[in-house]
């Protein structure tokens, strides 16, 4: 037994077959519990201290990309709902009908809105990627 620990002894009897005998040691109280001291503190800037001009470059030109992905789902929203609005027109009165003009305008606004973001996408994924792979390069060798 350990000193500053509680000793417990629990017995439990089951009626038809055995009787377990079992002992746990617990800490006698909050003293007893060690703390493990805080990790360091690492500011913002640390964290690149490995990045060159370009990769920072890289990383803000991601950024940008990441946050025009971002505000092109509400916009397409917006044009789903202009689409919806033309056909619902259409459906309800009678005299009011969606010319094919109208309708390809719609589809070339999706599309293009599609390819933005399939554009920005890859872009934000190569601009990171390549900073990771090199931050990561520059760790090993600096620290391994």
């Amino acid at each position: 037994m350990s000193a500053g620990c509680t000793h417990v002894v629990v017995q439990s009897n089951n009626a038809a077959m055995f009787s377990t005998d079992m002992q746990v040691e617990m800490p006698a109280g909050d003293d007893a519990v060690e703390k493990e001291p805080a990790p360091p503190v690492v500011s913002f800037s640390q964290l690149y201290q490995f990045t060159s001009a370009l990769e920072k470059l890289f990383l803000f030109i991601g950024m940008l990309c990441a946050l025009g992905c971002g505000a092109a789902l509400p916009t397409l929203l917006i044009a789903f709902g202009d689409a919806f609005d033309q056909l619902g027109v259409a459906e309800t009165l009678p005299e009011e009908s969606v010319m094919g003009t109208e309708m390809t305008k719609m589809l070339l606004t999706f599309v293009w809105i599609g390819v933005g973001i399939g554009t920005g996408k890859f872009v934000y994924i190569s601009c990171v990627d390549y900073v990771c792979s090199s931050q990561m390069l520059k760790y090993k060798t600096s620290f391994f």
